[in-house]
């Protein structure tokens, strides 16, 4: 991994690659956290136990509401 100090920084910023680059990190960190935060809530949804109790205490009321047959 190459450490880049804040005078090389400033002149490779001069490169449109450089600049290009930097804009491609930060719209993907910003991509990268709306992932990790629907995940997280995918995963809340799944395994948080008052919402499977729900789950299962609505169950017979949807069968008797809307039967599959």
């Amino acid at each position: 991994m190459i450490i880049i100090g804040m005078k090389d920084f400033e002149e490779q910023c001069k490169q449109p690659i450089a600049i290009t680059t930097a804009v491609t990190m930060m719209f993907m960190g910003v991509v990268h956290a709306i992932s990790m935060y629907a995940f997280f809530l995918k995963l809340e949804k799944m395994h948080n136990p008052s919402r499977i109790a729900a789950d299962l205490r609505r169950k017979p009321l949807k069968n008797r509401i809307s039967p599959k047959n």
